[in-house]
This record gives C-alpha cells, structure tokens and sequence, in this order.
C-alpha cells in the first residue's frame, strides 16, 4: 500500500491525541513501516540456519542456550546485520512523513535539508543542498563498508558434509 494513502489517517490520529512534531512519533512510524519487512527478511535467514549444527552442539554438552548463542547466532549475523543496514538506509531516506509529521521540534535532517532550496530573496542554495546531502549519506555508506566483511551470507557453506 502507498504511504500516501494512509497519510491522512495517521496524520488526524497523531493531531488527535496531540503527538505532531514529536520524535516519538517519527521512531513509531520507522518503526511500523520497517517492521513487516524486517521480519520477513531475518524469517528468510532464520529458516535457513542448520538445525543439525546446534543439535549437535547440544548432544556435546551445550545448553539450548548455548549453542544458540555458539551456532546459530554467529549462522544468523549476516541476515540481521544486512537487514539491519537496510532499515538504517530506510529509516534514513523517510522524507513523506518526516516532512508532514514535524514541524520546528522533531525535524530529521532530511526534512532540514529542503530549507536550503526555497526560492526568495536568498535564492536556491544548490551548493549547501549538495553538501548536505552528502553528509546525510555518509553515515549509510560508512556502516555499509564497516559491515561489508559480514554481510556476505555463505558463512554456513561447507559447515556440513554430505
């Protein structure tokens, strides 16, 4: 369903019980906007982890506990961490509501930004609008290189022999 046709809604709702320009209310739409497909994703990588790895674990001598923590967990990091990426880039990137659920108090930088490309008297900042933009997307390109070396998902390959 497109954000747009649930706007309105969401916008009286919050208007209603007095929540328009709170932070609160921009983590809680991240949060019900990323959540269905936060679980489907990790669901993905859940289904595919080796149960036989952490049986085995247990018939050693671990905890259930334990070899989830050993086994499965270390199996699993690949899809929470790119999953996680991808939430941070959306999270990120929200400007539809941001932009129609704050006001001067919970402003996200990506609504800041669009201050500098009003035309008037001081015409449009082309330039601190690129700069901005820029600096917005750093953080996003910096966690995806520092998680690079773990979002690769063939951790398990060859765990198991036939």
């Amino acid at each position: 369903m497109p954000a747009i046709a649930v706007v309105l809604p969401i916008y009286v709702l919050f208007s209603q019980i007095h929540m328009l320009d709170r932070l609160e209310t921009l983590i809680f739409i991240n949060i019900a906007f990323n959540l269905p497909l936060s679980i489907w994703m990790i669901r993905g990588f859940i289904e595919a982890l080796s149960i036989e790895l952490e049986e085995a674990a247990v018939l050693d001598g671990c905890t259930w506990f334990g070899a989830f923590i050993r086994i499965s967990l270390p199996q699993m990091l690949p899809g929470l961490l790119s999953t996680a990426l991808l939430v941070f880039i959306y999270t990120i990137n929200e400007f539809f509501f941001a932009v129609i659920l704050s006001g001067t108090n919970a402003r996200p930088i990506t609504v800041a930004v669009q201050h500098f490309l009003p035309t008037g008297v001081r015409g449009t900042m082309f330039g601190e609008a690129a700069a901005a933009s820029l600096l917005i997307m750093l953080p996003s390109v910096v966690f995806a290189m520092l998680m690079q070396k773990y979002l690769v998902s063939g951790i398990s390959l060859g765990a198991l022999k036939g």
